[in-house]
């Protein structure tokens, strides 16, 4: 609730929201930042792992994610990969969001985009983070990123209407 206050808006507790209901730019933020983190334990159709919030002014749904412990970039000891849908480690990517048209896509690479260094940045000055941990986080964020400047790999796994593809961290290089 307290986010929803800071916001204006209102926290919806439901499950199968319509596509209609959410700000396709959003829910492509959303879906391009689990796919970053290399998390597919969330649904937002069962509202698992994930807040709906009602923007006052649009009337549209904002998800917001939560709990990152089953996340490639987390990477916890105990987390295992989700073999319902092809995953082989948690570090794999997925990307389970609805693809959007091209111009939604676009805005929300380019909205990433403008953040890459804040968030390598963020990696390199969180004391908490060991050698290996910021190694690791540096990694994903970075492959992230050489996803997004491959314009097929983006046109394939975020606008194309074909099935998810699996991406595995190491694929592009």
């Amino acid at each position: 609730d307290e986010l929803a206050n800071r916001l204006g808006g209102e926290e919806l507790e439901m499950m199968n929201l319509p596509d209609d209901a959410f700000d396709p730019y959003q829910r492509m933020l959303h879906s391009l930042f689990q796919f970053m983190v290399a998390n597919a334990d969330y649904d937002l159709v069962m509202a698992r792992n994930v807040k709906f919030i009602k923007e006052p002014y649009s009337g549209k749904v904002i998800a917001v994610p939560y709990d990152f412990d089953f996340s490639g970039l987390v990477d916890a000891p105990y987390a295992i990969p989700d073999p319902n849908i092809g995953l082989g480690a948690v570090t794999d990517r997925v990307f389970k969001g609805p693809r959007e048209d091209e111009l939604v896509v676009r805005q929300s690479i380019a909205h990433f985009q403008s953040k890459k260094e804040d968030f390598l940045r963020v990696i390199d000055e969180l004391e908490s983070l060991d050698r290996n941990s910021r190694n690791h986080a540096r990694k994903m964020i970075s492959t992230f990123f050489r996803i997004l400047d491959n314009d097929d790999l983006v046109r394939r796994l975020f606008v194309a209407s074909s099935p998810s593809a699996k991406i595995a961290p190491a694929a592009v290089n």
